[in-house]
């Protein structure tokens, strides 16, 4: 006898969609639904609730898995807060609701530096930084203090709006360790409304 509600997980641009993240103004959200009994798409207890109004979702045509499903909607959104709850229902009538889920989508573009810890470091430092809207491309670039520069960084799993980290192990280009000593950088972003950059001291002590 199935009584378990299906399981709910919401993601943006296939990252975990997390209170109080910032998203871009037409973001691609993906929800995944689980059911082991099977998801019923068509009851009117599976929805998407995005500011206290129902949203329209595309839902595949078949499933290789039928206890998984993904929907997916790309809502035009207005700088500001904004709120979003899924509710779905598997084929026996068992009903699950996420809690719901703040978000933030920011009028400038930005770049929100936390830091790069540890500082100094050892084996590897991270550095941590928000953006503000999605950007076209991001480069983390290190420098010695003579101006030579030693690594870039340019994934593009770095420009999407809210959370990243970027890990550096201390070596160079080529793979060589750097010498101990002080190292600049400099974090760029770059986006539809504008340029924006960030840049620090890092020291390196073995």
């Amino acid at each position: 006898d199935d009584r378990r509600a299906p399981l709910i997980e919401c993601y943006i641009e296939d990252q975990p969609l997390g209170s109080m993240s910032y998203v871009s103004e037409n973001p691609r959200f993906q929800i995944i639904l689980q059911d082991e009994s099977g998801i019923d798409i068509h009851s009117p207890h599976t929805r998407v609730m995005l500011n206290d109004q129902p949203q329209a979702f595309s839902a595949p045509d078949s499933t290789h898995d039928p206890a998984q499903m993904v929907i997916e909607f790309q809502p035009k959104l207005a700088a500001g807060l904004h709120r979003l709850w899924v509710s779905a229902a598997d084929v026996h009538g068992n009903t699950g609701r996420t809690e719901e889920i703040l978000f933030q989508v920011s009028d400038r573009f930005a770049i929100q530096y936390l830091g790069n810890y540890p500082n100094p470091f050892k084996i590897q430092t991270v550095f941590v930084y928000v953006l503000t809207d999605a950007a076209d491309r991001v480069t983390l670039k290190i420098y010695t203090v003579a101006g030579k520069l030693v690594r870039v960084f340019d994934d593009p799993d770095m420009t999407g709006a809210d959370y990243h980290e970027v890990v550096w192990d201390g070596t160079d280009t080529w793979g060589n360790q750097v010498s101990n000593g002080v190292y600049f950088f400099s974090l760029k972003a770059r986006g539809p409304r504008g340029q924006k950059e960030v840049t620090g001291k890092i020291a390196v002590m073995r």
